[in-house]
């Protein structure tokens, strides 16, 4: 038999003899100790180009284990007495397999001066870091799928006179969406709520609901991703989408691993851990790879809001790109008008300031809950900054030099301070 054309893919390798009319797909390529298993699905193509390839076998196999291989070369000799060299086939895709594997990707070196380098940037500015990994965490309720589909409306008009002053793609970006909780008609209605209380544009996102982790759907969601090649995915959400004990290290990795492979923008919804601490700041649930593996977090947090038909959410940024600065909290108002049992409802979004929020003070950092207190008390000591927020006394002292060299505070008589602003 004469040697394979291998095609290196996301999810794995395909190993095509042409003349032979012998294809071999290899996925879910996974280390189980010292053993390298993988999927081996063989059709035969010498067939009419007007039909599907010829299912042959699907067996999952230890690369390593000679019995396996031999076994599978034996049964397939067997059953298939055609032109086929099955011994050379199986050896040849385990072997090429196992060096493939352990080698890796390419080494490169690195070029500043590269001609095509461009500097790193937002698909939607400042949610959605491009072609990294991206998380949007809050409790329940605070409206984090909502939000997912307003970006997707950002991606796919493009909606650049948006309210929130988003700033967007300049040409259409397409959408995938995989939920594990959604179903496609939560979706449409609130689509449909946010086109009528908008007047937008209908939009159609391409959508999936999955049943099993993403590590185990990588061949499926590869096949989409060559089909409707997205610019986005959203992912909703983390806890089923990985499938395994949050807590450990190891199905972060395979879900980062996941993310990777696929090389597109993604956007994932997720849960963050209870913290005893309502001053603390809110930290994806589970591993701290999670946290360390994004590149791009922010934090939706829901406020009171008196109106029934209201509610306030306040995007604290939690985790900054190294290429960008820290961007500010940002406040977005949801009006809905209907009972939301008629499909005429409507959603209607605003942008509003954090510092106008009480309940959002608590979220935002310590320099900013000073300048919001110092703006509405005109003048304070820093032990009455240090009890009217409950931050430790030193702490704002800290925080008070620090604005002081930046020129946003003045001391003034009787040990107090001011906003330079109102000075």
């Amino acid at each position: 038999m004469e040697d394979p054309v291998i095609v290196e893919l996301v999810s794995g390798y395909d190993f095509i003899w042409e003349q032979s009319g012998v294809r071999v797909e290899v996925r879910r390529i996974d280390v189980d100790r010292r053993d390298i298993k993988a999927e081996l699905t063989i059709y035969y193509t010498s067939i009419p180009a007007q039909l599907q390839p010829q299912f042959v076998k699907r067996s999952n196999l230890n690369l390593l284990a000679d019995s396996t291989r031999n076994t599978l070369a034996d049964r397939l000799q067997k059953s298939h007495k055609e032109h086929v060299d099955w011994d050379r086939v199986i050896e040849v895709v385990t072997n090429q397999t196992i060096e493939l594997f352990r080698r890796g990707g390419e080494l490169e070196r690195v070029d500043p001066f590269r001609p095509s380098l461009k500097p790193p940037e937002y698909l939607v500015k400042p949610l959605i870091l491009k072609n990294q990994p991206n998380i949007l965490v809050g409790f329940p309720g605070s409206f984090k799928s909502f939000t997912a589909a307003a970006l997707t409306f950002c991606c796919m008009l493009p909606w650049q006179d948006n309210p929130m002053g988003w700033r967007t793609p300049s040409t259409m970006q397409n959408v995938l969406i995989l939920t594990w909780e959604e179903q496609i008609s939560d979706v449409d209605f609130c689509m449909r709520r946010m086109i009528n209380g908008m007047s937008l544009a209908a939009i159609a996102p391409y959508f999936r609901k999955c049943k099993y982790p993403i590590f185990q759907m990588e061949d499926t969601i590869n096949y989409y991703v060559d089909k409707v090649k997205p610019d986005l995915i959203i992912i909703d959400s983390l806890g089923p989408a990985v499938g395994g004990d949050l807590n450990a290290p190891e199905p972060a990795f395979k879900f980062f691993g996941v993310l990777s492979r696929l090389n597109v923008t993604t956007l994932t919804i997720a849960h963050p851990a209870k913290n005893t601490d309502e001053n603390a700041k809110l930290t994806v649930f589970g591993s701290q790879f999670y946290t360390a593996e994004a590149r791009n977090i922010w934090e939706s947090q829901r406020v009171e809001n008196p109106n029934p038909s209201e509610a306030t959410i306040i995007f604290h940024q939690r985790k900054t790109p190294q290429s960008f600065g820290k961007y500010p909290e940002m406040g977005m108002k949801i009006k809905f008008i209907g009972d939301g049992e008629d499909i005429e409802s409507s959603a209607i979004i605003s942008r509003c300031n954090p510092e106008d929020e009480p309940d959002g003070l608590r979220k935002m950092s310590n320099s900013k809950r000073i300048e919001a207190a110092l703006k509405d008390m005109g003048k304070m000591t820093t032990l009455e900054l240090s009890t009217e927020l409950c931050i430790d006394k030193d702490i704002v002292r800290v925080e008070l030099n620090r604005l002081h060299d930046k020129n946003v505070v003045y001391k003034l008589e009787n040990k107090t301070w001011g906003l330079a602003a109102y000075v």
